[in-house]
């Protein structure tokens, strides 16, 4: 049930079926197979600032951070 609904997650908003989102606002990446309530994906999605990222490495690149809730590991600036 939880894999389902993570798939799905990954065709609304912006998103076309992509695992990783960043959020433009705050500059972070989150992980849709992972998501949790603090992420706010759908206040983020509402808001249009979501855009699909092929991987983590590539948003990384791009200068995005890792939301602490999903992905774990950073902390806030």
């Amino acid at each position: 049930m939880e894999e389902a609904r993570s798939i799905l997650i990954t065709y609304r908003g912006n998103m076309k079926g992509q695992r990783y989102m960043v959020d433009t606002g705050k500059r972070e990446v989150h992980d849709l197979f992972n998501v949790k309530t603090n992420c706010q994906i759908n206040d983020i999605m509402e808001d249009g600032g979501d855009r699909p990222f092929p991987s983590l490495i590539s948003a990384h690149k791009a200068g995005y951070r890792d939301c602490i809730w999903c992905i774990g590991g950073s902390r806030r600036d």
